[in-house]
């Protein structure tokens, strides 16, 4: 399947309904690298954020309720490599941050200023080393959450569950560009 098209689309705006999902929303797709199958369906409204992942004509509703991150990564064919492991950790922590505090993946070449008024500048997400056996991924990461930036290590599982093995304290920080 490559794309979403209108009819599908259509049928999609259908059956929103069924999940609590009514009057004007928002709604994206992309085909992510890192699932063999399927085309992941964002859905805006309001506060909440749904996803969906469309793989041929079944719709799979991405929730704590019914499937989590795991079922839909079996259902996609999760596909975990250097190229595509940063990908995943985006959508990731996207999702696990739904209705509650969530990490924020820094990337960009912003300063930050910290309480005491230095400045600091994050390092991109990167693999920093890849496991054969059973293949997993580190990756040094800059995150901010509940407005602290901290420095960690996250381990990608092959099955797709992520693990902070390492972290800082972290420092209080205010964006000052980017």
């Amino acid at each position: 399947m490559g794309g979403v098209d209108d009819c599908k689309l259509k049928n999609l705006a259908d059956r929103l309904e069924i999940y609590g999902i009514h009057g004007d929303f928002i709604a994206t797709y992309e085909k992510p690298r890192f699932y063999e199958e399927g085309v992941l369906i964002y859905v805006m409204q309001a506060a909440r954020k749904h996803v969906f992942l469309s793989v041929d004509d079944d719709l799979h509703h991405l929730d704590a309720k019914d499937i989590w991150i795991d079922d839909l990564n079996s259902i996609g064919g999760l596909r975990l490599s250097e190229e595509t492991v940063a990908e995943y950790v985006r959508f990731f922590l996207w999702i696990a941050g739904a209705g509650r505090s969530p990490f924020v993946i820094v990337e960009t070449d912003g300063l930050y200023r910290t309480a005491d008024q230095s400045t600091i500048q994050p390092a991109p997400l990167k693999v920093i080393a890849v496991s054969s056996y059973p293949r997993s991924f580190t990756l040094a990461a800059a995150m901010v959450h509940e407005g602290r930036l901290h420095r960690c290590e996250l381990v990608v599982a092959p099955n797709g569950m992520i693990e902070m093995t390492s972290d800082d304290e972290g420092v209080e920080v205010y964006r000052l560009n980017g």
